[in-house]
C-alpha cells in the first residue's frame, strides 16, 4: 500500500467515525485525519480556493475542509461533508 492509499485509507475511516459520532466526538473522530495532513505538511483549509487539483490534492482537500468545519464549528456543513465522501475519496 502506497503511502496516498493509507492516507485515502485514514480520511474514509474517519469520515465513517464522524459520521457515527455527535459535536462532542467530532474532534476525536478526526484527529488521526488531522494527524496524517500534518505529515504530508498541509492544514486544514488546504488548497483553497484552487480549482487545478490532481486526485492526491483534492483528497488532501477534502481532508483539510472537513478540519475546518469542525474546528469552526460549522455543523450546519458537516452531513454534506459526510454525504460527499464517495465523490472526493474514491476507495
Amino acid at each position: 500500500m502506497t503511502e496516498f492509499q493509507d492516507f485515502v485509507k485514514i480520511v474514509r475511516i474517519c469520515v465513517r467515525e464522524l459520521d457515527r459520532t455527535d459535536e462532542y466526538g467530532a474532534r476525536e473522530a478526526l484527529e488521526p485525519m488531522r494527524k496524517a495532513l500534518a505529515a504530508r505538511k498541509l492544514y486544514p483549509k488546504c488548497h483553497e480556493g484552487r480549482n487545478d487539483l490532481n486526485p492526491e490534492e483534492t483528497v488532501e482537500w477534502y481532508a483539510g475542509q472537513g478540519l475546518y468545519m469542525v474546528d469552526v464549528q460549522a455543523w450546519h456543513c458537516i452531513n454534506s461533508y459526510i454525504n460527499l465522501l464517495d465523490r472526493f475519496v474514491p476507495e
